[in-house]
């Protein structure tokens, strides 16, 4: 039997296989050997090719109506359980807060390192009038209690008093994007809250540029803590937490400002506590704690600091520190109380672009002479502020990293996209 004549095709189509993928083995070679050269032509006369920048990161805040919750001082933001989906635009017949420039800009743009620090021999007495100062909120807020207790020891530095100008709205936005109205003189200032600055700056509608308006320094921090007032049937935390579970959204806490660090501790108490609740934007601390007296909220984000038992009637349920307050010491954290949750606000000065580099080395040496001072550091502690001075040029990078970390929790929230 003649196999060959049975094999043959086979064979041939065996061969016209190998014939065909070495055809298109070549083909696949000059496709790439065209691809390398046009590569080539266009590439930089440095060597290196050019890496593609990445697109700007437009954001949206879908926050309803944020200006007139803080005004109105009754209106609710959703429950944090599912995100916010409205875009943010002003209610029909009402004019927006401010018009962008540009809604669709990318993040805040850093200032440039500052110079290296030369410290003052002697502080001259350039402060030969009261120093003005923008207090973004309340007199009986967290601002107002810091001022009043800075000003002796400013008073025993410089010889004149603080002159303070209170100007309330979205969270110290509307005295912030004021900064470059006050004199560029070194005797005015504007006080600064963090992260409040940079939430508020990362606002479409924000009255300013963190490019513009930028801590000077920071002097002190403080934590938050979670008030309820003295009637309330929470005797602590966990009483909040088990009522929340069992009514689901019924718990609507307060706080000073949308976009504010009361607004992002109570984003994530309610992560961390696994609870559904809502938030109420006031005018500042002091108005969000009058509304929990008059049943409008149960509960108000605020500071751990002495005095809102003192004069507010109002009691604290847990500290949202690693240890205990001085200023609160029987006052447990919220991690003693299973509660994994921390959070802080830092305060400082911003100055207006126009001052000049000597008034800015004198505010830094004698703020930074005062953080110094053992009976100041000691003294603030037992008030609740948490002395911690980070002037120039340290204040840059920290600024830029902690920007970074506030934008991110934003993003995770939904508040910010």
């Amino acid at each position: 039997m003649d196999l060959k004549r049975y094999f043959q095709p086979c064979v041939n189509i065996v061969r016209c296989g190998k014939f065909a993928s070495a055809c298109i083995l070549l083909v696949f070679i000059s496709f790439c050997l065209c691809a390398s050269a046009k590569a080539a032509e266009h590439a930089p006369s440095g060597g290196t090719e050019s890496q593609p920048q990445p697109a700007a990161d437009p954001f949206v805040l879908p926050y309803a109506q944020p200006s007139q919750a803080e005004k109105t001082s009754e209106a609710i933001a959703p429950s944090f359980d599912r995100p916010l989906a409205a875009p943010l635009q002003a209610p029909p017949g009402a004019a927006p807060d401010k018009a962008p420039s540009d809604v669709s800009r990318p993040g805040p743009v850093m200032p440039q390192a500052a110079k290296p620090y030369e410290p003052a021999e002697h502080i001259p007495n350039v402060f030969s009038v009261p120093l003005a100062v923008l207090n973004p909120f309340g007199k009986l807020d967290e601002t107002g209690q810091f001022l009043d207790f800075l000003e002796p020891y400013f008073f025993n530095m410089t010889h004149n008093p603080l002159q303070v100008t209170i100007k309330l709205g979205r969270g110290g936005a509307d005295a912030w994007g004021t900064i470059e109205d006050l004199a560029p003189s070194g005797n005015s200032a504007a006080l600064i809250i963090m992260p409040n600055l940079v939430l508020r700056g990362l606002h479409p509608y924000s009255t300013y540029r963190l490019g513009e308006v930028c801590p000077e320094f920071v002097l002190a921090e403080v934590p938050l803590a979670l008030w309820v007032p003295e009637n309330s049937p929470y005797a602590n935390l966990r009483d909040l937490i088990q009522d929340a579970f069992m009514h689901p959204g019924a718990l609507v806490m307060g706080g000073g400002g949308s976009y504010s660090a009361p607004h992002l501790a109570a984003l994530q108490f309610c992560r961390a506590a696994g609870i559904t609740a809502g938030y109420a934007a006031y005018m500042g601390t002091e108005d969000a704690m009058k509304a929990a007296q008059d049943g409008k909220v149960k509960a108000v984000w605020g500071y751990a600091l002495a005095e809102p038992g003192k004069t507010q009637k109002m009691r604290p349920l847990a500290v949202a520190a690693r240890l205990r307050s001085p200023a609160l010491p029987d006052l447990p954290t919220f991690d003693e109380q299973k509660v994994d949750m921390f959070a802080s606000a830092s305060f400082g000065f911003t100055l207006p672009l126009g001052v000049g580099e000597p008034e800015r080395v004198i505010w830094h040496d004698l703020f930074s002479r005062m953080s110094s001072d053992q009976e100041f550091v000691n003294a603030a502690l037992q008030s609740g502020f948490y002395v911690r001075f980070i002037g120039r040029p340290e204040i840059v990078r920290w600024f830029t990293e902690q920007t970074d970390v506030w934008r991110e929790q934003l993003s995770g929230f939904g508040l910010l996209r």
